[in-house]
């Protein structure tokens, strides 16, 4: 298999719990959605709260690096080893700062270090901070809902007719 992101030939290999293909090159992995399953259920989760306090700093300090990098000037997208489609770029989570190129159907091109970095992230306790932004985001929701409940409730107990606002008589 050739490196979607160099074009060397890839290595099979595992590591993390996971079959993938390693690009001696570039240090990128190519693993499928079974693969990336099974990397993510081999993590230990072994974190306390003030470790997930200190992973939750880490997120806040790495989305305002983030809003304050310029933007790359030109996106290239990667082609499927499998099947040639373009693949799309994906967050993890949009806490987690790890961005991979993926394609739907046959599985996840990670740049050198992120297989190592999604352990990280979940093992000290990622998938907390993510329902925890999911919850919030629902939360924040149904509050707006209620707003535009409120406000048309208050439309609808208005007089009628409303001309007295515009014509003094």
């Amino acid at each position: 298999m050739r490196c979607p992101a160099c074009d060397a030939e890839m290595s099979h290999g595992e590591t993390s719990g996971a079959s993938v293909e390693l690009c001696p090159h570039c240090s990128s992995c190519w693993t499928t959605q079974g693969g990336m399953r099974a990397a993510v259920e081999s993590i230990e989760r072994r974190f306390t709260a003030a470790s997930l306090d200190a992973l939750r700093v880490e997120c806040v300090r790495r989305r305002r690096a983030a809003m304050t990098d310029p933007a790359p000037s030109s996106a290239s997208y990667r082609k499927c080893p499998d099947c040639g489609a373009q693949m799309h770029r994906k967050a993890l989570d949009p806490l987690s700062g790890i961005v991979a190129d993926v394609c739907a159907v046959h599985g996840y091109l990670l740049g050198a270090g992120q297989l190592e970095a999604i352990r990280d992230y979940v093992g000290r306790g990622g998938e907390i901070l993510a329902l925890e932004a999911a919850n919030q985001e629902l939360a924040d929701h149904l509050t707006d809902l209620k707003r535009r409940v409120t406000d048309l409730e208050q439309a609808r107990a208005r007089p009628a007719g409303g001309l007295g606002y515009f014509f003094v008589g």
